[in-house]
C-alpha cells in the first residue's frame, strides 16, 4: 500500500467490542460521536419523568420511562446491555481475537474487503504468513467444582499449558519437566507400563491432571460471577477469574465447566487473550444464567 495511513482508524467503524460508545446518561452528557466515554454499571433500573418514544437499537421496543444507556446509533435498555455487546464484538480477521480499547484508533481496514485486522496481523497477512493460534502456559489457581465445599479445599495451584498439540488445555500438579515434550505426549504414551529396569533413568512425561478440550462448541466467560460457582466455593476475584464452558468429546451432550484465577491483571489478560484464539463464543449472556448448571 502507497498510503498505509488510508487504512487506519476510520469513523464510520465503531468497535463494538471495547463498548466504550455505551454511556450511562447520568455518568457523562450523551453527545454524538462520543467514542471515548466510560460504561458505567447501573445495578437497577431508573425511570424518567418522561416517555423516551425512541426504540432500543437491540430489542427494537420502545425505551418508555427507562433512564437506559445510549450508544451511538442510538438508546439502549439496560436488560440489552449484554446482549448487545455479545452481538457487536468484531474480530481480527486474521487471529480471531477481538479488539480491545487500546486498539480502537490503531486497527487497519482492508480497502477492498472492509476487514478488519490488527496492525501486525495485516502485515503477516500481507506477506502470506499463515497463522499459528498461540502457545501459553503458566500457574493458575483452579477451582475444583468436585471437590469438598470446604472453601479451603475448593482452590488449587495448577500448572496450565494451552496448546494446539493438546487441542486445548491440558493441566497439571506442577510445571511439568520438559512441559512442551508432556503436553505433547499422547493418551497412549501417558498410560504405557513402565521397564522394571530403566539403565538410562530416563523421566517419563508427566501424566496431566486433567484435560479441557476447546472446539467450535467450548465457550469463554470473562467474568464469571458468585453465581457460575459451586455453591459455598469460597472466596473469588471477579476481576481475575475466567470460565470456560467445554464439552469432553465430540459426541458428548454434557457442559463442563472450568474456573481458574489468574495471578495477577497482566496474566489475566494473556489467558484471556490466547483463549479467544482457540474459543470463539465469547461472553454469550445466557452463560451468565446458566452456567452454574454445567457440571
Amino acid at each position: 500500500m502507497s498510503n498505509r495511513d488510508d487504512l487506519y482508524h476510520d469513523e464510520d467503524i465503531h468497535l463494538g467490542s471495547s463498548h466504550s460508545d455505551i454511556v450511562d446518561p447520568d455518568a457523562v452528557p450523551a453527545t454524538e460521536g462520543d467514542d471515548d466515554a466510560v460504561e458505567k454499571g447501573v445495578d437497577e433500573v431508573q425511570l424518567n419523568d418522561t416517555e423516551d418514544e425512541r426504540e432500543c437499537v437491540n430489542c427494537g421496543k420502545t425505551m418508555g420511562k427507562e433512564k437506559g444507556a445510549e450508544t451511538i446509533k442510538g438508546p439502549l435498555h439496560k436488560r440489552c446491555v449484554l446482549e448487545y455487546k455479545f452481538n457487536n464484538q468484531p474480530r481480527c480477521q486474521y487471529c480471531n481475537i477481538r479488539f480491545l480499547d487500546s486498539e480502537a484508533t490503531t486497527f487497519v481496514k482492508h480497502p477492498e474487503t472492509g476487514e478488519l485486522f490488527h496492525e501486525a496481523c495485516y502485515e503477516k497477512r500481507q506477506a502470506n504468513i499463515p497463522y499459528v493460534k498461540p502457545t501459553l502456559e503458566g500457574e493458575v489457581r483452579k477451582f475444583s467444582i468436585a471437590r469438598s465445599k470446604l472453601s479451603r479445599k475448593n482452590w488449587k495451584t495448577r500448572f496450565f499449558v494451552l496448546s494446539t498439540a493438546n487441542g486445548g488445555i491440558r493441566y497439571y500438579a506442577e510445571n511439568p519437566s520438559g512441559s512442551a515434550q508432556a503436553a505433547e505426549s499422547s493418551s497412549e504414551e501417558e498410560e504405557s507400563p513402565k521397564k522394571g529396569n530403566d539403565t538410562n533413568n530416563t523421566a517419563a512425561p508427566k501424566k496431566p491432571k486433567g484435560i479441557v478440550p476447546l472446539d467450535r462448541r467450548s465457550r469463554l466467560i470473562t467474568r464469571p460471577s458468585v453465581s457460575t460457582y459451586k455453591v459455598n466455593s469460597g472466596s473469588a476475584s471477579d476481576s481475575l477469574d475466567i470460565g470456560v464452558i467445554f464439552f469432553e468429546s465430540p459426541e458428548s451432550k454434557v457442559e463442563r465447566r472450568l474456573i481458574f484465577q489468574c495471578k495477577n491483571k497482566e496474566d489475566y489478560n494473556s489467558w484471556v487473550r490466547a483463549l479467544e484464539a482457540y474459543i470463539y463464543i465469547v461472553d454469550d449472556p445466557a452463560d451468565y444464567g446458566k452456567a452454574s448448571k454445567a457440571k
